[in-house]
């Protein structure tokens, strides 16, 4: 090989190789995001693992943010099977409230209940929390966001035919939870 080939085939070695490194650098924190999730996620729980015999069971998909707090992701859990959809309802809502099984957070406020839910018959579902749904709520149009489509994707999920899901507080339509974001 004469010089000036040898040269340049080194330099695009050291090139490749550089290359590679500033791929490797700034794909690495989401490679290892993705991972940790995966290996969070597929862990076994204790609690969703016990099986009753006497009972019986269905999957469901709860929402929760993901720990930036940028997305919603659904999360399976093994929950007793309810055949009325108005208790479905309250187990989904009552399973929201526990938080995640990983490191995650829930966006209802702890002291929050359902005090009751109904269906029309037409498609629409109304949840009527107690008061502290909007007197604890963190504020901010995202962290209402948040909320509202973690109930709403719940709900959806999980109970067919629902095509729309109205809010109540202390048995009042609620225009808002925070002020940002309208639910009517």
């Amino acid at each position: 090989m004469k010089p000036n080939v040898k040269k340049l085939a080194i330099f695009l070695i050291v090139l490749l190789a550089a290359m590679g490194a500033v791929y490797a650098l700034f794909t690495w924190p989401d490679w290892r995001r993705g991972a940790v999730y995966r290996a969070v996620t597929n862990l076994p729980r204790p609690d969703l693992q016990k099986k009753e015999v006497e009972e019986e069971r269905q999957e469901a998909k709860i929402f929760y943010p993901t720990a930036d707090g940028k997305y919603l992701y659904p999360e399976n859990r093994l929950l007793k099977k309810v055949r009325e959809p108005e208790a479905m309802v309250r187990v989904l809502v009552e399973e929201l409230l526990k938080g995640p099984g990983d490191s995650g957070y829930t966006t209802i406020p702890r002291d929050v209940k359902l005090m009751n839910s109904y269906l029309d018959g037409k498609g629409s579902i109304y949840l009527d929390f107690s008061p502290e749904l909007k007197q604890k709520h963190i504020s901010g149009t995202w962290a209402e966001a948040l909320t509202v489509y973690s109930i709403v994707n719940t709900i959806a999920a999980n109970i067919n035919d629902v095509e729309k899901v109205f809010f109540l507080i202390d048995g009042s339509l609620a225009k808002t939870l925070g002020g940002h974001l309208a639910l009517d």
